[in-house]
């Protein structure tokens, strides 16, 4: 991406307040929000201080927060049916510990949790480890360097060290292995294939030792599975926002600019949204759920189509406007107003969807009709502008980026009413209309 990383990092703040908001439903009877936000910041501060790229920090900081109040929960005793803890450590945690906790976490199932961390971690996995475990099945495409960090530590049942750089304080109570395994940076993929098989093995003999034969499967596990499907959806939201704001910013450029590059942020979109797919087929096939959660996870699956769906959208506005395309004076400043409505809406849903709010959820829904009335009014400055000789060519790619916002401002609306659907059971709050569902 063409963007610095002083523009992406200034966008954050209320990303991370999001992420605080989100975390407060999980865990606000356990935590203070004060204490929740620490977290948040502090997670933040660890992992961007690092990062090549910023834009999946936030997604990032959402996972590692929640591991480390989960874990700060268990140091207290709060929580009082969790599974035991592996917790893999090495020096970078961009490779090896990362495969073995990818290959316990399979062996474990349910019966136990497993964690990775690095004593003075890299900035991205090692593209060589990626690839090894993705020739299984198990992708760490979602996963990233993280530090070792005192609750995390605290909460592991069992410490495995994987090379000779960790360095790690022995704490009572703990049980600990050492691995010692090689350096395998300068023997490519091959050697990354040899360790997974070593570490298949390894792990599948620790499992056998240390975890019960029969099954856990607890209420908790199945909350965890929710909040990391509806994390999972959280970041496909501050994606779509990321390439919103992007949007917005093209369009109002004045100087020559060109749009900001967004096709690597949609790629992650729908990576994410076939992983939201498959957990949610996952999660109905395997676990049986209740009518309540039922409903969560196929809102939660519809929530990330039709953010999918706006990122799509925004793409087509995003690649006519390369071409600076300027019909009247009018239609340009009516087609930023969209995109900020767009922009806007899309937020509001992340309000909405959070907290469960059937007012922030009909709010979204009324200010459609703005986005209707400026559509129009696009359509009324394209009529005028054809009268003047504007070229069809120009016009057409006008109106096509109006449509394209229109249509993103309905999904959404969709949204909003999955949020209802959510609340409520209904589609819409009671006494209120709704568009119908956005097209698929």
């Amino acid at each position: 991406m063409s963007g610095d990383a002083t523009s992406e990092e200034a966008q954050h703040p209320l990303l991370l307040q999001g992420i605080v908001q989100r975390l407060e439903r999980d865990f606000g009877d356990d935590f203070t929000h004060e204490t929740i936000e620490h977290y948040v910041e502090d997670s933040y501060r660890h992992l961007a201080s690092r990062a090549k790229i910023l834009t999946h920090i936030p997604a990032f900081v959402d996972r590692f927060s929640r591991q480390r109040l989960r874990a700060l929960a268990k140091n207290r005793g709060t929580i009082d049916d969790h599974p035991a803890v592996v917790l893999f450590v090495c020096e970078r945690n961009d490779a090896v510990s990362q495969m073995a906790a990818s290959l316990f976490a399979r062996e474990a199932g349910d019966r136990a949790e497993a964690h990775s961390a690095g004593s003075s971690p890299a900035g991205e996995l090692l593209d060589e480890a990626v690839l090894a475990m993705h020739e299984l099945d198990l992708e760490l495409l979602g996963d990233f360097p993280k530090p070792l960090t005192v609750e995390v530590e605290a909460a592991a049942d069992v410490i495995v060290t994987l090379d000779a750089h960790d360095d790690i304080a022995v704490l009572d109570g703990k049980q600990y292995r050492a691995w010692n395994l090689p350096d395998l940076r300068d023997e490519g993929i091959d050697g990354y294939r040899r360790m997974r098989d070593e570490l298949t093995t390894r792990v599948a003999e620790l499992a056998q030792e240390i975890l019960p034969a029969a099954p856990l499967r607890t209420h908790r596990g199945f909350d965890r599975d929710l909040a990391d499907l509806e994390a999972r959806v959280a970041t496909v939201h501050d994606l779509v926002i990321d390439i919103g704001r992007r949007v917005v910013a093209g369009l109002m450029a004045t100087d020559g600019e060109t749009m900001t590059p967004i096709a690597e942020t949609e790629e992650r979109v729908d990576q994410l949204d076939h992983e939201i797919a498959s957990k949610v087929v996952e999660l109905i096939a395997l676990r049986q759920p209740v009518a309540v959660d039922l409903r969560q996870i196929l809102v939660m699956g519809r929530v990330s189509h039709h953010l999918e769906r706006i990122a799509d959208y925004l793409v087509v506005v995003a690649t006519i406007a390369e071409d600076r395309l300027e019909a009247t004076k009018e239609a340009p400043t009516h087609l930023v107003e969209m995109a900020q409505r767009v922009l806007a809406m899309t937020v509001n849903t992340v309000q909405a969807l959070n907290g469960r709010d059937i007012e922030a959820a009909n709010a979204v829904i009324d200010s459609d009709d703005e986005l209707d009335a400026l559509h129009t009014l696009v359509f009324e400055a394209l009529v005028a502008a054809e009268h003047k000789g504007t070229s069809r060519l120009e016009l057409l790619a006008i109106d096509r980026i109006s449509r394209s916002l229109e249509r993103a401002g309905d999904h959404a609306v969709s949204i909003a009413e999955e949020t209802l659907f959510l609340t409520t059971g209904k589609r819409n709050a009671p006494g209120g209309l709704t568009k119908p569902v956005a097209d698929a």
